[in-house]
């Protein structure tokens, strides 16, 4: 669903940081599997995804079924993201099952796919038990 996702907003939407099927991988991404997407953050670093997680910097490798919520920019009250919309609007939030939080930054346009899929994601597991 991830590719999927990206593939429509790369089509519709003229993302240029995004490479699906990318030839490169990375350490933090167990072995067995396979890359799905890389993501080039603003600074220039590659974000990978895999049918199972991501790689974010300064965490390692994130599986998807850790993560319980995620929100566009941050779990703060709307006002709070509403005064951080212009610098952070490509930041998504995570709250994580050990009770922890994470913040995807910089991805530019990606971060709407990426939101898109999180939440169906998100969605799909609390309908499903």
């Amino acid at each position: 669903m991830v590719e999927i996702q990206l593939r429509k907003w790369i089509c519709k939407r003229n993302i240029h940081n995004v490479k699906l099927s990318p030839t490169c991988s990375h350490p933090s991404v167990p072995a067995g599997e396979t890359v799905i997407a890389e993501i080039v953050d603003r600074s220039g670093q590659g974000l990978f995804f895999t049918g199972s997680g991501f790689t974010l910097p300064g965490h390692g490798f994130i599986p998807y079924e850790d993560i319980t919520a995620a929100d566009w920019i941050s779990f703060e009250p709307f006002g709070v993201k509403a005064k951080r919309k212009r610098e952070d609007f490509d930041h998504i939030e995570f709250a994580l099952r050990d009770g922890s939080s994470v913040t995807l930054t910089d991805v530019e346009k990606a971060v709407f796919p990426l939101l898109r899929f999180f939440e169906w994601m998100i969605e799909r597991r609390k309908h499903a038990g």
